[in-house]
């Protein structure tokens, strides 16, 4: 009570201010929702991956590599082509489906060269699999784990590199792309009877992608379909699908005598054997008048199926490790491991979870053959969707300051610009091994051939652009052997370049035209890319004048070496040869040689040097005391650069300059004839001391 007996009133307290948030909060409190920027951010990422595709497809990449768009000039233009006229040959899909040439004669409709239609297609595959990726994490993990996945797969090497490649990868990875997001991801009633015929098409597509048709039965067995759905109904409507996509071409196949993939089968030691000896073509013999050699999966199964089984489950640790290694990187692999582990402490039973089983079919049925990143390629999606998720995650957010911004990104931002960096790279290295030299042959031997004419060649790159039907080129021992093979062939034109040096090599001296083989003209000639078109003639199959010669046999392997290789890491062999022809009295070939030298290394004195001796015999003197000049500054110690400094201004009329250039050689001057040119020099000149010098040195 107050004195004047009213109540107490209570003093007004303050009010508190909210406590101040941590500088950093380890987590994200869950059930945040995506940004709104998450969709369209991934969109401009998608587009941008289409716009640099598109760019090197049609820039960067006018012709095939010599690896596995070699698949391309040796089988699936000429497969298109047939299809563009109503022709569809069975024999031809014994290891492949025919979806990949139907769909290049398709493109081919609107775009004449099949070879450019090839490249537009991957673009649009890409562009199609990494939408479609997007739209099915979006569904099941949320739009933000759905735009890292998309990142990642934009910087990833092997995503580029099949991006813009003929080959059948990317649209196989299209096509699986659809088939899960019809079946995982979308809402439609019959979306179960699109993704069968999906995988169906997948599979008619490469057929490693068969494993789609029990990984979908398992997965709607497993529950992680459509919520409410009836398991049986969709289980059916999938399998239907599949079965109106596969049962006609399989039905057409077996009524023309052919199994699809049957060479998959029949010759399984191929896919089993890890190195390239696997390569019937590359084994020694002749093989071109009777099938290869080759071990069905049956017969190692009769042989040691305990040998087989085992292998197979220790190649499981050895393809995730080099998927990790080569397929990732190992930074991006980190990331997908730690997402993994965060999924499991989430303990989510769906979302990113229904992946699981279509991505171990996809990568157990790789495990029975050698690893290549090449075939994993349809796997990395799903190790990247655990990388988004390990970025999107609230858990280990790292939000900074009052605002929550999440620091996490951030850090993944080192490993993205880690992969981004190796892509490029590989990338512009891929670019150099581009054989564009094949396109420049090709027309040449096309205007010098005769219709029906074939050519033989390791690759088929020479036959699409010359227009001429390619034989094999065998491992074979003598030109002899070489000479029979291309008779029996019909064969009335070689073609060897420098991948003919890495796998033929007996006969690499077949690059350098000087080594004049009997029976062989050449026809066209690339030098920087290096390769030669050969008229085969009758006196075909006798040896060279040369053989048995060691020099000779030298200089031409010398020749070899710098034209296979780029002047980069052929200075020294640029230079030997610089000299033979100098001492041959060749002063073009070895000024050409010579600069070749020293432009790939401007710091090699021998290379000025050398050139500073062609082109004084040439008469072009003031050229001759500039590269004279540059190769006595690399080595000021060195006298024949001085030596031969010296007789250039001598013949420039500029005598005390050439005495006193030649002073300090007197002693060590490399001739006679150089000596008494400096006693006379110097005796003209007055300078006793030195004439004297000189004629000291000369020899008695």
């Amino acid at each position: 009570m107050t004195a004047a007996g009213g109540p107490a009133r209570k003093s007004p307290r303050s009010p508190q201010a909210p406590a101040a948030p941590p500088p950093i909060q380890l987590h994200a409190p869950p059930g945040g929702g995506d940004p709104r920027w998450a969709m369209p951010a991934a969109w401009l990422v998608i587009a941008a991956v289409g716009a640099v595709l598109l760019w090197i497809a049609i820039a960067r990449h006018p012709v095939g590599d010599y690896l596995t768009e070699s698949d391309f000039y040796g089988g699936y233009a000429e497969g298109a082509a047939l299809i563009r006229h109503g022709r569809l040959d069975v024999s031809r899909y014994i290891v492949v489906g025919p979806v990949y040439d139907a769909a290049v004669a398709l493109v081919g409709l609107a775009v004449p060269d099949l070879f450019t239609a090839a490249k537009l297609l991957s673009v649009a595959a890409a562009c199609g699999a990494i939408l479609l990726w997007l739209a099915l994490l979006a569904r099941l993990a949320g739009a933000t784990t759905g735009f890292w996945t998309v990142v990642l797969l934009a910087v990833n090497t092997h995503f580029t590199r099949y991006g813009y490649s003929a080959t059948t990868d990317m649209l196989a990875a299209c096509l699986e792309a659809a088939c899960l997001f019809a079946l995982l991801g979308a809402r439609g009633r019959y979306a179960p009877l699109a993704s069968g015929a999906l995988a169906a098409l997948a599979a008619l597509t490469r057929y490693s992608a068969l494993a789609l048709l029990p990984a979908g039965l398992l997965c709607v067995a497993w529950g992680w379909v459509q919520e409410g759905a009836s398991r049986k109904r969709v289980a059916l409507l999938f399998a239907a699908g599949f079965a109106i996509v596969a049962a006609p071409w399989l039905a057409y196949s077996l009524a023309h005598g052919q199994v699809p993939g049957s060479m998959l089968a029949r010759n399984f030691v191929y896919y089993a054997t890890p190195d390239a000896w696997r390569n019937t073509q590359d084994w020694p013999g002749d093989f071109s008048g009777a099938a290869p050699p080759t071990t069905s999966f049956g017969e190692l199964v009769r042989r040691d199926a305990g040998s087989l089984a085992l292998g197979w489950l220790r190649a499981i640790p050895e393809h995730l490790a080099r998927d990790a290694g080569e397929l990732l990187g190992w930074p991006l692999a980190a990331l997908s491991i730690l997402g993994l582990a965060l999924l499991l402490l989430e303990r989510r039973p769906r979302g990113l979870a229904a992946l699981a089983i279509p991505g171990a079919a996809l990568f157990l049925a790789l495990v029975p053959i050698f690893y290549s990143a090449r075939y994993s390629l349809p796997v990395a999606p799903f190790y990247l969707s655990l990388a988004g998720a390990a970025i999107a995650s609230p858990r280990y957010a790292l939000l900074a300051g009052r605002a929550g911004v999440p620091l996490k990104p951030l850090v993944a931002l080192l490993p993205i610009a880690l992969a981004l960096g190796r892509n490029a790279s590989d990338q512009a290295r891929a670019a150099t091994q581009v054989p564009i030299e094949v396109i420049e042959a090709g027309r040449a031997l096309k205007q010098a051939a005769a219709p029906g004419d074939r050519v033989v060649s390791r690759k088929g790159h020479i036959g699409y652009y010359s227009g001429l039907a390619v034989t094999s080129f065998p491992r074979l021992a003598t030109l002899g052997e070489l000479a029979d093979h291309c008779r029996r062939q019909d064969a009335r034109f070689l073609y060897y370049s420098w991948l003919e040096v890495q796998i033929r090599p007996d006969f690499s001296y077949l690059l350098d035209t000087t080594s004049a083989v009997p029976g062989l003209s050449a026809v066209h000639v690339t030098d920087e890319h290096a390769s030669v078109v050969y008229r085969i003639g009758a006196d075909f199959g006798r040896d060279p004048a040369w053989f048995g010669d060691p020099i000779a046999s030298r200089v031409h392997w010398v020749r070899v070496v710098a034209l296979a290789n780029p002047d980069s890491v052929g200075v020294r062999d640029r230079n030997l040869l610089a000299a033979y022809a100098l001492d041959e009295g060749r002063w073009a070939e070895a000024l050409a040689q010579a600069g070749r030298a020293t432009r790939a290394e401007p710091r090699d004195t021998m290379g000025w040097a050398l050139a500073g001796e062609a082109l004084r015999e040439l008469g072009r003197l003031a050229e001759a005391e500039g590269a004279y000049s540059q190769a006595l500054a690399l080595d000021p110690g060195q006298p024949r650069y001085r030596i031969g400094l010296g007789w250039v201004q001598l013949r420039l009329g500029r005598e005390a300059e050439a005495a006193a250039t030649w002073r300090p050689a007197i002693g060590v001057a490399g001739d006679d004839s150089t000596r008494r040119a400096m006693a006379d020099l110097y005796d003209r000149l007055g300078d006793r001391e030195a004439a004297a010098a000189a004629r000291a040195a000369v020899r008695r």
